[in-house]
């Protein structure tokens, strides 16, 4: 949140505790809640935050703070029992909902408690769902109901709402990953090939443009931002080889390989896996470049030792292409 922002918050507060006919723990409530904004971790601003929701037990916009805090935290429980009780409160104070934002956050934290719990995820969708009838030009809200979409095997739901998303945000780069990866799910490769590519054009677009400064002043935890551009020319690689292109293919990952520079790809280790496939699947294979770049990820992705669950077929088969290309032991 902006300093301009945060000012017009707690002027709201203010102004909010002094039409109730404020009383002295309302003061306090809010003195806490700025405790809160000025606390540098998040242990700190989850006590300031609580001891003000305790001095002013209905005061939405402290209790969906405290929720954020505890988003920072990812203690989704936490997370889901304070945006409701920031939905409740704002009903009560404004004799109906009038904030999306709590909705959806509450929509996000349930969709986390599912990994666990599945129940949680019809709870989820009835939040975005919510969050779209409060306002209909939420992005976010159409990009993650269709995600609930696609796990439900509702294709069609889920390709209207990853296009919702982009018609409201066409800038948000992580939608046209979504819905390319729908549009591969139903075969459609033509389509998958296009929607990554336009996400690619944006990409360039934001990588041109000079970052707003204003966005220094955003609160909350640092977030590392996804390498877009590697995981739509990845994607534009494993489409192209569906349709039998290699040389497309590899293009697709050597600019992938590209785009993750100069932190080497080491976050992205399966590119050395997707190159090294790639090299041997030319119509006459660059056997030398297939094998080093299979021995990297096998390397990386410890495939002699204790490979990561999802990395293990991953692992089998770059271990049977270095046999097969060059008679070599993949590490």
């Amino acid at each position: 949140m902006s300093k301009s922002a945060k000012g017009a918050v707690l002027g709201f507060l203010t102004v909010a505790i002094l039409a109730a006919g404020c009383n002295r723990s309302r003061i306090e409530a809010v003195e806490k809640a700025q405790e809160g904004d000025n606390a540098s971790s998040a242990p700190a601003k989850i006590k300031a935050y609580a001891q003000a929701a305790e001095l002013d037990p209905d005061n939405h916009l402290i209790l969906y703070k405290l929720a954020v805090a505890y988003q920072s935290q990812k203690d989704w429980q936490n997370v889901s029992n304070y945006c409701a009780k920031a939905e409740q409160g704002d009903a009560k104070q404004n004799k109906q909902a009038t904030h999306a934002d709590y909705f959806f956050l509450e929509g996000v934290a349930h969709q986390q408690l599912a990994k666990t719990k599945p129940e949680e995820l019809e709870l989820a969708e009835k939040r975005y769902r919510q969050t779209l009838e409060l306002d209909p030009a939420y992005s976010d809200a159409y990009w993650h109901l269709g995600e609930i979409l696609a796990l439900k095997d509702d294709e069609e739901g889920a390709l209207k709402n990853f296009t919702e998303a982009i018609r409201k945000k066409p800038d948000k780069l992580a939608y046209y990953i979504s819905l390319s990866e729908m549009y591969k799910r139903l075969n459609y490769l033509k389509e998958a090939i296009d929607v990554a590519n336009q996400g690619l054009e944006f990409a360039k677009e934001a990588k041109e443009q000079p970052k707003d400064e204003s966005d220094e002043e955003e609160e909350g935890p640092k977030v590392e931002e996804p390498n877009y551009a590697y995981a739509l020319h990845s994607r534009l690689g494993s489409f192209q080889q569906l349709l039998a292109k290699p040389d497309d293919a590899l293009k697709e990952f050597e600019l992938a390989r590209k785009a993750c520079q100069p932190a080497d790809c080491s976050k992205n280790i399966e590119i050395n896996f997707q190159l090294g496939i790639a090299y041997g699947q030319l119509k006459q294979p660059d056997r030398e470049k297939a094998v080093a770049a299979l021995k990297q990820f096998c390397k990386a992705a410890a495939c002699g030792k204790n490979p990561k669950k999802e990395l293990t077929e991953k692992c089998v088969v770059a271990a049977g292409e270095t046999q097969r290309l060059n008679k070599a032991t993949c590490p």
